[in-house]
């Protein structure tokens, strides 16, 4: 989903309909399933390799994402706080990193 928040995307239907519309459109398939050995990059710039997935602790419903950055460093995230997402089959976490930077571009 292009929309950083449901609340954009309201703010978006109401003011730039037409912009709205094409995003719904255009992404409508385009969101990716996160799974355990998913790179994911964050909100903010860190590139996590994801070692577990918990559907029942959070009291909102959501997936908690644990998992460790290249320094070892443990990560805990919201769905909400993940910019992009590469599948768990790369090849090496490098060639995730790049892979996740040129789809951004």
């Amino acid at each position: 989903m292009p929309f950083k928040s449901e609340k954009q995307r309201r703010f978006l239907h109401a003011n730039e309909p037409e912009i709205a519309k094409r995003w719904e459109k255009d992404y409508e398939n385009e969101e990716e399933e996160i799974k355990v050995g998913s790179t994911v990059i964050t909100n903010y710039g860190e590139v996590v390799m994801v070692d577990e997935i918990d559907n029942d602790s959070d009291i909102k419903g959501r997936p908690i994402y644990m998992g460790t950055d290249k320094d070892g460093g443990e990560h805990i995230l919201y769905p909400d706080q993940i910019h992009a997402v590469t599948p768990e089959d790369e090849d090496t976490f490098d060639e995730a990193v790049k892979n996740i930077i040129e789809s951004l571009d």
